[in-house]
């Protein structure tokens, strides 16, 4: 067995094991006397079965905003915003690596928005570009315009997803996307629907950054640590 082979043995023998004590802990009542105590109350984070019925409902034709429109929202606002955050932040990069001088100028600007929790901008984005989908893309390039400080691209595309949905969740339903489902399901208690979400938004998650990675590896294929990958 080859140790790629291994490392998803392993992956999945993790997720299977979380996933049934997720479900067996969250179906046995505790001892005590209250009725309907659990171990781990189902209300406040749901249960695997019902996240699984809720996500085939959801992703039905018979709701009015399928998961899969949401997610799509939720997929082209962050890769928009990725493109146009990492395209200056790859020109900051150059223009103040060629003049040492200005870079030296603008440290203390830099820094200072650097500094500058990134979901406190949200509101003051929102103020000015609205809810649509403007908004959503200017807030993934608050912090990946500076991308060129990051040491590669894996996390700018997950800033990228977090300012998204940060956008979503104060747009309500105007913004779309994934992040309205958990608003909606927050103001239901729908712990079920919001599961959904988060597992929705950890998959598109991972997919983003396996692509980022993929393109990196070709893209720097050249580098010594790649080749030795490869080989």
């Amino acid at each position: 067995m080859t140790e790629r082979a291994r490392v998803t043995l392993w992956r999945v023998a993790i997720l299977v094991a979380l996933l049934s004590a997720w479900e067996w802990l969250t179906g046995i009542k505790a001892i005590s006397r209250t009725p309907g105590l659990y171990w781990i109350d189902p209300f406040f984070i749901s249960r695997p079965s019902a996240i699984a019925r809720r996500f085939v409902y959801l992703a039905s034709g018979e709701v009015r905003l399928s998961l899969w429109a949401m997610a799509l929202s939720t997929v082209q606002s962050t890769l928009w915003g990725f493109v146009v955050g990492v395209s200056t932040g790859f020109a900051a990069g150059l223009l103040l690596g060629r003049h040492e001088r200005l870079a030296r100028v603008l440290e203390p600007y830099i820094v200072a928005f650097n500094s500058l929790p990134r979901i406190a901008l949200v509101p003051l984005i929102t103020m000015v570009f609205g809810f649509g989908l403007l908004a959503k893309v200017v807030t993934v390039i608050v912090p990946s315009a500076l991308a060129w400080t990051f040491a590669a691209l894996t996390p700018s595309i997950s800033f990228a997803l977090i300012g998204v949905v940060v956008g979503e969740l104060l747009g309500g339903e105007s913004g779309g996307g994934l992040g309205y489902l958990i608003t909606q399901s927050l103001g239901t208690l729908n712990a079920a629907d919001m599961m959904v979400a988060l597992v929705s938004l950890g998959a598109i998650g991972i997919v983003m950054a396996l692509g980022i990675k993929h393109v990196e590896r070709r893209l720097l294929r050249w580098r010594p640590e790649y080749r030795t990958e490869r080989a």
